[in-house]
């Protein structure tokens, strides 16, 4: 079993592994394409069952005051 942590250490969901390393690459190229995913899962009994969904959006970072000039900009 694996930790998935969503937004600091203090809220971890525990995912079996290989479903964990799917959900990384899913995940991944999801957010590279600028693209926002919602994922649902089955809270466990000491949680207090039932189902909890994560939205999950890329950052996008955006500097309108760039002068940045040459092959890159």
């Amino acid at each position: 079993m694996g930790l998935l942590f969503y937004g600091s250490t203090a809220y971890a969901i525990e995912i079996e592994d290989r479903s964990l390393a799917h959900l990384k690459v899913a995940i991944l190229t999801l957010l590279r394409a600028q693209k926002s995913i919602a994922f649902s899962y089955a809270r466990s009994v000491q949680e207090g069952s039932g189902r909890d969904t994560l939205w999950i959006t890329p950052t996008r970072t955006s500097d309108s005051t760039s002068t940045a000039t040459g092959p890159h900009a």
